[in-house]
């Protein structure tokens, strides 16, 4: 009986062995920032295991678009079906499938200000993340006229030429700002 417990044992070591050696991670730490500013690089870490060739693209999001169609903020769930990558690059590895690593992705072409969502596909599975470069800020007050608002940047320069879009309306702004 000592015997069949071993080999119970042993055969359940073995199970397990395989099943981390066929595991794939594709997982972000919890320090990748999400928020960079408007001139800031962008870079993302990403643990990565038992991938051999990993699909990285970039999608530069219309946030407009997408704000007034789903009345709602971009988010990792976004459909991307139909949409062409703004970039893609594809990374070769050739570590044991056991060894879990730390990578970490430059992105020197998201340069301009604005939303992207980054995927990362290996081995049949794949992890997004949301990238936000720049932002604006609304600065509201109530005057005699009513409702005032500003637009800042992320440094709170004012933006001239920036317009608020409310309920279906476009507000541009007068020579005040």
């Amino acid at each position: 009986q000592l015997r069949r417990s071993r080999e119970m044992v042993l055969h359940a070591l073995s199970r397990r062995r395989q099943q981390l050696r066929e595991r794939i991670d594709l997982d972000f730490p919890h320090d990748n920032k999400e928020f960079f500013g408007a001139n800031e690089p962008v870079r993302l870490k990403l643990a990565v295991k038992n991938v051999e060739t990993l699909l990285v693209k970039a999608f530069e999001i219309n946030t407009f678009n997408h704000y007034t169609r789903n009345l709602r903020p971009v988010d990792t769930t976004i459909n991307l079906d139909g949409l062409s990558a703004t970039w893609e690059r594809i990374i070769k590895y050739k570590e044991s499938p056991m060894l879990r690593s730390e990578r970490n992705f430059d992105f020197p072409e998201l340069k301009k200000p604005g939303v992207y969502v980054v995927e990362f596909i290996g081995n049949g599975k794949s992890s997004r993340a949301l990238v936000t470069k720049g932002n604006l800020r609304i600065l509201e007050k109530v005057g005699p006229a009513g409702h005032e608002l500003r637009v800042v940047d992320g440094n709170n320069a004012k933006c001239p030429k920036a317009t608020v879009w409310l309920e279906g309306t476009e507000y541009s702004q007068n020579k005040e700002g």
